[in-house]
């Protein structure tokens, strides 16, 4: 019923679908909360809706979504994701243009030291400020007001879907004055080298084969959810 396209996960989606890269970049006056979502990630977050009604942009992470809008000519959206093909290149390109700081926060402890490694060699005029792995279950607040101490322009969390998210939200809740975007698996997957995928299968388009390959997990997520996903966000798109 009416209820149901109004106000539910596909809804929000569909409406907070950046059109351009450029709404995606941060703003001192006005800071912004990001984030991603694919047909898997959107699937698991449709009961906590409201949490994802707080983002400002939320980006298709992934192809489906946007040939989804296109095919029933709604607004032209495009995919972004945060990696190296997407966002994070646009995003410390501009941080290092315009000199502004970054806190980075997800992944194990091994794994955060080394990916910041790799990213500060390939952008060294980046303004890296702190950084923190991402198992801190009972003691979000705690860490969310250290990185509000340390006050940086834009803070980044990697903690996968939904825990990412509620984390995000708990910062702009304790005052958090950043930019705050999520990254999923972008710290874990940046510990051997800057760019995740290799450049023949960026230009192919073939990211998602690639991970299917590398990462056999993601099978299960693609049979079992992209389906329902799809029928429900056309359902969603059909009575627009």
């Amino acid at each position: 019923g009416l209820r149901f396209v109004m106000n539910n996960i596909y809804s929000i989606f569909y409406e907070k679908q950046p059109v351009s890269i450029e709404e995606m970049l941060p703003n001192k006056e006005n800071p912004l909360l990001c984030t991603f979502l694919n047909p898997y990630t959107a699937y698991m977050a449709k009961k906590e809706s409201n949490l994802y009604n707080r983002f400002d942009v939320i980006g298709s992470d992934g192809f489906l979504v946007v040939l989804i809008n296109y095919l029933f000519s709604c607004k032209k959206t495009l995919r972004v994701s945060f990696d190296m093909t997407s966002l994070a290149d646009v995003l410390f390109t501009y941080l290092e243009t315009h000199k502004q700081s970054v806190y980075f926060i997800g992944s194990t402890e091994e794994n955060i030291s080394r990916s910041m490694i790799i990213i500060q060699n390939s952008f060294p005029f980046l303004n890296i400020v702190g950084y923190h792995h991402g198992f801190i279950n009972g003691q979000e607040s705690l860490i969310a007001n250290e990185i509000i101490d340390i006050n940086p322009d834009v803070v980044v969390v990697g903690m996968g879907a939904l825990v990412q998210d509620r984390f995000a939200v708990l910062l702009r809740d304790l005052g958090c004055r950043s930019s705050i975007y999520t990254c999923g698996g972008f710290l874990h997957q940046t510990i051997n080298r800057i760019n995740y995928y290799p450049k023949w299968i960026n230009r192919l388009h073939l990211r998602t084969l690639y991970r299917l390959i590398k990462e056999p997990y993601v099978w299960k997520r693609v049979i079992l959810y992209y389906p329902r996903f799809v029928c429900k966000y056309i359902y969603y798109l059909y009575h627009l």
